[in-house]
């Protein structure tokens, strides 16, 4: 009897150690199938707390020794979406597999950048779309497939906390959430979108902001994002 060879862990190396990413870490840290090699994060309180959490991970205060590691099979880039594009796509040229945490870009012609540089490379460029893989969602999708909910005209959202504040936009981090459920769920993608936000805190953004998006049959998605309610939703 012959047995296969066991196939080797992924190995990984992490960009961005914040709020978000210290999900991901523990979620690598825990699996068998995959291992975690180094982190890079300039900050040094987050530096510490990985030092901490994780001892077998290399430190690093940016992530050029990740992509230049010929050891390290993928990358997880959890930074602000401006950086998305200078941090992707010399890992993807160099041969590694991308997972970047949405939103992937915050241009369409820095989305094409990237996905022109993983068909080049044969690498896998996948972004994080979370609750796409959430089992209520799931659910939703297939009584949506079985007829069981009936016909939809409209979806009314809302992704809502308080005083979380982060330094890219706020819709950014909030938004794509929904939408990408949204897209999910009707199997389309929206043809115009309208969004009105306002500042009250000073920070120079948007603190709360209402989006109608239109889909081409119809459909009218109302989203409201905010970091100013008293509740969670």
């Amino acid at each position: 009897m012959h047995h296969l060879p066991t196939p080797r862990p992924l190995r990984i190396g992490v960009v961005g150690a914040g709020y978000w990413s210290s999900n991901m870490l523990r979620v690598i840290a825990e699996s068998s199938a995959v291992e975690l090699v180094g982190v890079a994060d300039p900050s040094e309180s987050a530096q510490r707390q990985v030092r901490t959490r994780y001892p077998q991970a290399n430190l690093h205060d940016n992530a050029t020794p990740l992509i230049d590691d010929p050891t390290i099979d993928a990358i997880y880039i959890a930074t602000p979406p401006h950086t998305h594009l200078r941090l992707a796509v010399p890992a993807l040229e160099v041969g590694k597999h991308v997972l970047v945490e949405k939103p992937i870009t915050t241009s369409l012609s820095d989305a094409n950048t990237m996905m022109a540089s993983a068909l080049r490379s044969g690498s896998v460029l996948m972004v994080g779309h979370t609750f796409l893989y959430s089992p209520p969602v799931l659910r939703a999708k297939q009584l949506l497939l079985e007829g069981r909910i009936g016909d939809v005209f409209a979806i009314d959202s809302q992704r809502i906390n308080l005083g979380k504040y982060q330094h890219s936009d706020f819709m950014w981090d909030l938004a794509p959430h929904d939408l990408a459920i949204a897209n999910f769920w009707i199997d389309e993608l929206p043809q115009g979108v309208f969004a009105s936000g306002r500042n009250y805190m000073g920070r120079g953004q948007p603190d709360v902001a209402f989006l109608t998006i239109d889909y081409p049959s119809g459909i009218l998605l109302q989203l409201h994002v905010s970091w100013l309610s008293p509740a969670r939703l």
